[in-house]
C-alpha cells in the first residue's frame, strides 16, 4: 500500500491561478495538499524566508518518525509524470541526511557528486553547495528539525534569503544532499530535476508578484 504524503504550497493569494494550477499538479501526483498563505513581511525574500522556517517547525513538531512532507512554491510544474511511488526510494536513500531536493537551481556541477547508486535506472546524484532553489523540496522530521537548528545558528540567522541557508546545510553533509532526476532540465539554464519552476507559465518568482500586483 502507498504510504500518503502531504505537500505544503507556499502562496500569497489561495485561491490565485498559481496556486490553483500547483494543487492540481502536485495533487495529480498523490499529495494531500495543503496551501500555505506566506508570512508577510516588508522584504519579499525575508517572507519566504519566514515561510519556509514556519513550514520547518511544523514539519518537526508533527511530521511521524517514518514520514517525509514536501515543501513547494507556487510555480512548480513537473518534467515527467511522478507518483508517490517513485518518491518513496528516495526517502529512504536520504534518510542520512533528512532532505532531498526534487528541483534546484545550478549554474555550475561543481559540488555535484555522482553516487554508486541508481533509481528507476537513474543515476542518483548529490550535491554539497552550489546549489539554490527552494521551490521544491522532501523533508523527514529529523531532516526539519536538523535545517530549522541550522537555520537559527548566529551565521545563518543574518541571512536574509532562504536558498542560501539550504545551499549552505547542504555542506554539512560529506557527500551532499540528493537531487531526485538531476538529469532532468526546464528550458531555463542550472534548472535541473523533475519539478521546476514554469517561468512561461509564471513569469515572478512566489513572493515577488504579491508586491508587484
Amino acid at each position: 500500500m502507498i504510504p500518503r504524503r502531504q505537500a505544503f504550497v507556499i502562496t500569497v493569494d489561495l485561491n490565485g491561478a498559481r496556486a490553483q494550477f500547483a494543487r492540481n499538479v502536485l495533487t495529480t501526483v498523490g499529495f494531500d495538499v495543503v496551501l500555505i498563505k506566506a508570512v508577510y513581511d516588508a522584504d519579499p525574500p525575508v517572507s519566504l524566508k519566514r515561510t519556509h522556517m514556519q513550514l520547518w517547525e511544523h514539519i518537526a513538531t508533527h511530521c511521524a518518525n517514518d514520514e517525509w512532507m514536501y515543501i513547494f512554491e507556487d510555480d512548480v510544474n513537473v518534467l515527467e509524470n511522478l507518483t508517490i511511488a517513485q518518491l518513496l526510494p528516495y526517502e529512504r536513500h536520504a534518510a542520512s541526511t533528512g532532505m532531498f531536493f526534487l528541483g534546484c537551481c545550478m549554474d555550475k556541477w561543481d559540488g555535484v557528486i555522482q553516487t554508486s547508486t541508481s533509481i528507476d535506472g537513474h543515476a542518483v546524484h548529490h550535491a554539497r553547495g552550489g546549489v539554490r532553489g527552494t521551490h521544491a523540496i522532501a523533508y523527514s522530521k529529523a531532516g526539519a528539525q536538523a535545517i530549522l537548528a541550522f537555520a537559527q545558528r548566529p551565521d545563518q540567522a543574518r541571512r536574509r534569503h532562504v536558498d542560501l541557508i539550504t545551499e549552505a546545510f547542504t555542506t554539512t553533509f560529506e557527500n551532499g544532499v540528493p537531487i531526485m532526476r538531476i538529469d532532468l532540465h526546464s528550458d531555463i539554464h542550472g534548472h535541473n530535476g523533475i519539478v521546476f519552476q514554469d517561468r512561461r507559465r509564471f513569469p515572478d518568482s512566489t513572493i515577488k508578484q504579491h508586491y508587484e500586483h
